[in-house]
């Protein structure tokens, strides 16, 4: 299943130098000066401003401010959080020529090939624009595990609008679980796993304290970083199986990725809410959302996601799904 997720579409568009700006801005940022400064120490330039949404701006409005934005080099060597105000305040060295700015929900800003000059002092407004462009939730399929039959009834919730299942969901499924799989009760229809899709407008990955738990990795060891992680969070081999050879192919197509690991409250909270009678005695949720890249860092901070062990006992269902988001190029 396939989640549009448009989290980082990129605005390059610069609007040159201006004074003052007095209506919404048609380009993401806007140069209001740039001007020396003996304070500053040789090699150092400081880029301050503000953060805006001009998508509620109106002639009576002020823009709103967006609070906790990332703004740094491309490298991430240097960056800065917009406070409460939208205000930031960035630290660069002479020599750096690009800087971007990242909000959850928002258009990524990319400035590129800038003179960040020694003892310069620059200010810069961005003006961000939500993300509205609607994402496909990739292929979540759920298993279900009983060594006793079991009549089962299965509802779920999505965050978006379905686009397609197998089989057909009418206000739910009504199954019988076995050691042989899963049965629909009135076709008498056995399958392998039950397959939904939907489209959303709000997918991102996930941040905590300002940092996004994903791992950056070459494509040519994906199928081993998934092989590892996949048994880690708990797959079996029928379900690595099948999330490798749907996933692992597509995922090929740049050099390198960023991937971060939705599990259980997440996916609840994220991806779908999800009903089942009688309730499982285990369950594992898992989905997937990667941004292939086209360089070896990841375009936001990023820290190690840490799984739970996972325990199978009587009843199980494990669910697994993903989207790819679309591929931030820092190449101008």
């Amino acid at each position: 299943m396939k989640l549009l997720l448009s989290i980082l579409t990129i605005f390059c568009f610069a609007t040159g130098f201006s004074e003052e700006r007095k209506s919404v801005p048609h380009a993401n940022y806007v140069v209001i000066s740039d001007e020396y400064s003996s304070i500053l120490k040789p090699g150092e330039c400081i880029v301050r401003g503000k953060i805006h949404n001009p998508n509620y701006y109106s002639d009576d409005e002020k823009v709103p401010a967006i609070a906790g934005a990332y703004v740094g080099t491309l490298d991430k060597k240097r960056f800065t959080y917009s406070n409460d105000k939208g205000e930031f305040n960035l630290v660069l060295k002479e020599g750096d020529t690009s800087i971007y700015m990242f909000a959850q929900g928002y258009d990524e800003v990319v400035i590129w090939n800038y003179k960040f000059r020694s003892q310069h002092v620059v200010n810069i407004d961005f003006y961000a624009y939500d993300n509205y462009n609607m994402m496909e939730v990739d292929k979540p399929v759920i298993y279900c595990y009983s060594e006793i039959e079991l009549p089962v009834h299965i509802e779920f919730v999505p965050k978006g609008e379905l686009t397609f299942t197998y089989p057909a969901y009418e206000n739910g499924w009504d199954m019988l679980v076995n050691s042989h799989g899963i049965t629909d009760s009135k076709t008498n229809k056995t399958y392998p796993y039950l397959f939904w899709e939907a489209e959303t407008d709000d997918l991102n990955f996930r941040s905590e304290d300002g940092m996004i738990g994903a791992t950056l990795i070459r494509t040519d060891t994906l199928v081993a970083y998934l092989e590892n992680t996949l048994a880690q969070i708990g797959l079996n081999e029928t379900e690595q199986t099948d999330f490798i050879t749907f996933w692992a192919p597509r995922m090929l197509e740049k050099e390198f990725a960023v991937i971060q690991f939705l599990t259980d409250d997440m996916y609840d909270t994220n991806i779908a809410e999800l009903h089942i009678e009688p309730q499982p005695e285990s369950m594992l949720r898992l989905f997937m959302l990667y941004m292939p890249l086209n360089f070896d860092y990841a375009p936001f901070p990023i820290r190690s996601q840490q799984f739970e062990s996972f325990e199978r006992k009587g009843f199980t269902v494990v669910e697994w799904g993903g989207s790819e988001m679309p591929s931030l190029e820092l190449n101008p």
